[in-house]
């Protein structure tokens, strides 16, 4: 395993920023994850919201960091031993900066790689914290029990509007396509998701990002999607929304996000985690997850 030697110095960490893309995906790229957390994207997206800073540690390894809730991430890059975490955790706490007690996005694996984790660390798996990854074959079909309500209400839907289509997001329906991400997020109440959704419509293209838009037989949009792709075979799905006062929209939105995943090769969709909502839970389990990507917390032990 790869120790990080480095003297620990704060003072390089710096914002988050376009130029850290090909070292975040480089490093990514060293070891391969399906979290959602690992992409650039995701990452620079966030940023807005979080004010995230990022620390090299060496040629092979960042940390990110979330200052506004204080939370520091298990690094981007090569694996790094239970005794240099727990040294980076005491710096980051002896600067008054880990207002979590824990690191986030540990790797599931990472316990079982250094058996001696458990004298520095207590690691604690959240339910809230788990990606949910799908098989994109199986939301295209819609096939099983679990699904069926699914295809009930997309039955009604296309019943109720025959001539609608799905159209690629492209710089001639950003503006359109933020409008309705926008009034949906602010009648909801979600300033932190408006902020993230404004800046990926912003950075839309420079950031490699990919959508559709769902539209009835009139043009009218009922509902939009933002992704990318996170592994060779993994798109996450950053943003959807849809009018929920249309039966069905949200329905066939997720089958048609399905189809143009697998139209580039894709064989899995990552939509990420529930945060603990138990509306989100609710929606996320009712897709019939294929597996679930179980992050660790790792809470330092005193």
């Amino acid at each position: 395993m790869n120790i990080i030697h480095e003297k620990i110095n704060l003072s390089g960490m710096r914002d988050i920023s376009f130029k850290d893309e090909d070292r975040i995906r480089r490093l990514s790229s060293i070891s391969p994850s399906q979290s959602c957390e690992n992409s650039f994207a995701t990452i620079f997206i966030w940023s807005s919201a979080y004010n995230t800073k990022i620390l090299d540690a060496g040629e092979d390894c960042s940390f990110i960091y979330n200052p506004v809730d204080g939370i520091l991430h298990y690094p981007l890059g090569r694996d790094v031993s239970p005794e240099t975490l727990s040294r980076y955790v005491d710096t980051f706490k002896d600067a008054g900066l880990l207002l979590s007690n824990y690191v986030y996005n540990v790797p599931p694996e990472w316990p079982e790689k250094f058996p001696n984790a458990d004298r520095f660390f207590c690691m604690v798996a959240d339910p809230a914290d788990e990606d949910y990854i799908y098989d994109v074959s199986r939301l295209s079909s819609l096939s099983g029990a679990k699904l069926r309500k699914k295809r009930n209400h997309i039955k009604r839907f296309q019943t109720e509007h025959p001539n609608f289509h799905a159209e690629d997001m492209n710089p001639g329906n950003l503006g359109e396509t933020w409008d309705f991400i926008k009034r949906a997020d602010l009648n909801k109440g979600l300033i932190t998701e408006y902020q993230a959704a404004e800046n990926a419509v912003k950075n839309f293209g420079r950031l490699g990002l990919e959508g559709l838009l769902l539209r009835d037989g009139n043009g009218e949009m009922l509902g939009a999607s933002i992704f990318s792709r996170l592994s060779s075979d993994t798109f996450t799905i950053h943003f959807e929304k849809s009018r929920l006062d249309v039966e069905g929209a949200p329905q066939i939105l997720v089958k048609l996000e399905a189809d143009a995943l697998i139209k580039r090769g894709a064989k899995y969709m990552n939509r990420e985690q529930d945060l603990g909502d138990e509306n989100l839970r609710h929606a996320k389990n009712s897709l019939d997850p294929q597996i679930k990507y179980r992050r660790l917390r790792a809470y330092a032990k005193q």
